[in-house]
């Protein structure tokens, strides 16, 4: 049910944003509300659509998929708290031809993070898709760990945040939280951190 508040019958007043929107981050955006440098950014996305709201988090420049909106700082800050162990599924592609238990292995050992996990790839002659699921999201981890692991980057994109997901959201593009969603985020707001 759509309702509409007015005052004297004349001015409608606003709603208050969404606890949280979904968007879909294309790559060659900053995660910043503005840039020094005229780079695209968050801050030239349509106010109407995230007025009162903030990122939650961040994706890198040349990352792209699901960044979350928020006008609940606690809510933000329990979806980014590593001890609430929100899950962030990503999907990358990368150089070489990738056997799962070999990474699983490779994975299970640790993984030193210290590259950087660009890559100059003109030579690659494969490629493969990994899918990895983290908890926490620290400084181009995904890309660094899996460039340590012998398995250079060319394309990343987060896919899921706990269980919300792009699901068919076109890049560039925004959609509110389904009622199964909110009621996920909201449960996130009752816990201890």
């Amino acid at each position: 049910m759509n309702v509409s508040l007015f005052v004297d019958g004349k001015i409608e007043v606003p709603k208050p944003p969404p606890i949280l929107r979904i968007y879909n981050k294309p790559k060659w955006v900053l995660s910043v509300m503005n840039d020094s440098k005229g780079r695209k950014n968050l801050g030239e996305l349509d106010e109407k659509l995230f007025s009162n709201m903030h990122p939650v988090g961040r994706l890198d420049y040349d990352s792209e998929g699901l960044l979350l909106w928020s006008s609940d700082g606690k809510l933000t800050h329990k979806l980014l708290h590593p001890n609430n162990k929100v899950e962030k599924e990503y999907v990358a592609i990368v150089v070489g031809n990738v056997e799962e238990d070999n990474l699983r292995e490779i994975l299970s050992q640790g993984v030193k993070t210290k590259e950087k996990g660009h890559l100059f790839f003109k030579d690659a002659d494969e490629l493969s898709e990994v899918r990895l699921v983290v908890e926490e999201g620290k400084h181009r981890m995904v890309r660094r760990i899996l460039a340590n692991s012998g398995y250079p980057v060319i394309g990343l994109k987060r896919e899921r945040l706990g269980i919300i997901t792009l699901s068919d959201l076109h890049p560039g593009c925004a959609r509110d939280l389904t009622p199964e969603e909110e009621k996920w985020a909201r449960s996130l707001l009752k816990r201890k951190t």
